[in-house]
């Protein structure tokens, strides 16, 4: 992809940039894992280590910009060393994104896939998220922003960035919204007008589990 990396390290230098300027927060890690850094391997020793470091009170945003498949009913997220296999040492599926969600402690977290077909995840997080577990999302607030439906391609280029990391921007820049969820929606709008202009077919799912929380300025 020409702009996964780009997609990947903008979104890092915004969420660092919010973090700072609206005071909400003591304090701001990112990580950013790019190229041959994001194979399976290197993003799970990352998601470990935020398991180990996150408390309750944090906020976790999680950025995928890459390519994403569908097998069967079951969404994939590529990583790096994929050969045009569907191998599971090159893929993570949707349920194990869930499953690093739930080992997370933070009460508020955001996951945004910029892929292909993101919209498979749906089915998983709903299937997964029994009647305790919607308590919990209840209290806490989990965040999916998947960039296209399951059956959708999702653009990699536009004006320098993937369509839907381009539209998270542009809604960040323009000073608007503050909460995950009008952040999210207001994206969504953007991306599908900005789609049906170019005659391609993208409407991003935004799903949301409990409390929306501020992320943005204002």
């Amino acid at each position: 992809l020409q702009y996964a990396a780009k997609d990947a390290r903008d979104i890092h230098a915004l969420l660092q940039k919010a973090g700072v300027s609206t005071g909400r927060f003591e304090s701001v890690h990112a990580r950013l894992l790019t190229d041959r850094q994001a194979d399976k391997p290197g993003i799970e020793r990352a998601l470990g280590e935020l398991t180990q470091q996150v408390r309750p009170w944090d906020s976790v945003v999680l950025f995928v910009a890459s390519h994403g498949v569908m097998d069967g009913q079951r969404y994939h997220l590529v990583t790096a060393g994929f050969d045009g296999e569907l191998k599971p040492e090159t893929l993570i599926d949707s349920r194990e994104l869930i499953e690093w969600s739930k080992r997370i402690p933070a009460l508020h977290q955001l996951m945004i896939l910029d892929t292909c077909h993101a919209g498979g995840v749906d089915w998983i997080v709903k299937g997964l998220y029994d009647a305790r577990l919607s308590v919990l999302a209840r209290q806490m607030g989990l965040h999916i922003f998947a960039s296209a439906s399951d059956r959708q391609l999702a653009l990699d280029g536009f004006e320098g960035n993937g369509l839907f990391t381009h539209t998270l921007l542009g809604v960040a820049a323009q000073g608007q919204v503050s909460g995950v969820n009008e952040w999210g929606l207001a994206a969504r709008s953007d991306t599908s007008r900005i789609a049906a202009r170019l005659k391609h077919a993208q409407t991003p799912l935004i799903i949301s589990f409990g409390r929306d929380f501020p992320l943005l300025k204002p």
